[in-house]
């Protein structure tokens, strides 16, 4: 976003800010343009992290020739499944997030009665997605602190899962703003989609007060905001079993680093599994390098 760089350099002392540069290839074209776009690169940086691959790419060579402090990315762990290593773990830990916390429950889903359920629903994801029936997935997020988590699930989903001409589109929904956009295709179009809802629970102490004129009431009044959310959630959940749409439903009780490192963990396994089961590598992006070396040619 050139517009954004430009409005970064003004107000921003690029030498006072922290700068963590980010690419397990090492030579990842939108990654290296902002890199020297911003002109950060001087010799003996101390405002500088470079993540990467400990071997011949742009940023590990930039690191050795200006003698910048490199973080190796092990190559075993790919860029989507990375967020539980350095990639995710250095900004998380810059930014004050408990690390040990947030990866502390991340093999839960591997153990007793939460393994079960990995499995069940693996394999009954896998046979929709195997179906071809099925060919997207709504994210129906009430909690729109979630949303960056749902972000990396779309790329976690589509990038692992697309191949072999089969796979889902994975879309974001804020909801309940999309009733009022969304809803009436979501119910009543095509039959193609599977909806996964995703709801934090809500403390809210104020109620709404209504002063009623003589003869007019409100199912508002003395309600918060919470309940009127889950209300509209309810509704549709009641809405999907009427018309036999499928969904999933994940609630959340409270949203901290070790509800959310269980939440990455378990999308990643599951992932997997789904692949695995249809045959597919979840780990490879074949389609995506192609495009890469097309960008390449030209730009050369």
């Amino acid at each position: 976003d050139q517009a954004k760089l430009i409005s970064i350099k003004k107000k921003i002392n690029l030498k006072k800010t922290l700068f963590i540069i980010i690419s397990k290839s090492g030579n990842t074209i939108e990654t290296l343009s902002n890199t020297f776009a911003l002109n950060i690169i001087k010799n003996n940086s101390k405002n500088i992290i470079i993540i990467s691959e400990k071997k011949n790419n742009n940023l590990y060579n930039l690191s050795k020739k200006f003698n910048l402090f490199f973080v190796e990315h092990r190559k075993n762990v790919g860029g989507r499944y990375s967020v539980l290593s350095e990639v995710g773990l250095i900004p998380a830990l810059l930014m004050g997030v408990d690390i040990k916390k947030l990866r502390l429950n991340i093999l839960d889903f591997l153990k007793n009665q939460d393994r079960k359920f990995l499995k069940d629903s693996a394999i009954r994801i896998s046979k929709i997605l195997s179906s071809k029936k099925i060919y997207n997935i709504v994210f129906l997020s009430y909690s729109p602190e979630l949303e960056k988590f749902l972000f990396w699930c779309q790329q976690l989903i589509a990038e692992s899962l697309g191949k072999k001409n089969i796979g889902f589109l994975p879309m974001i929904s804020s909801v309940p703003k999309d009733h009022h956009s969304l809803l009436q295709l979501y119910l009543d179009g095509p039959k193609d989609k599977i909806f996964y809802i995703f709801n934090v629970r809500e403390h809210s102490e104020k109620k709404i007060k209504i002063k009623y004129q003589k003869g007019i009431k409100s199912f508002l009044n003395s309600k918060n905001l919470a309940e009127i959310k889950n209300a509209q959630r309810k509704a549709l959940i009641k809405a999907f079993k009427l018309k036999d749409i499928p969904f999933r439903e994940f609630k959340i009780s409270k949203l901290d680093e070790g509800v959310i490192g269980k939440l990455f963990s378990y999308f990643i396994l599951e992932t997997v599994i789904i692949a695995k089961l249809n045959r597919i590598n979840p780990f490879d992006q074949p389609a995506v390098e192609q495009v890469k070396k097309f960008t390449k040619q030209i730009l050369s």
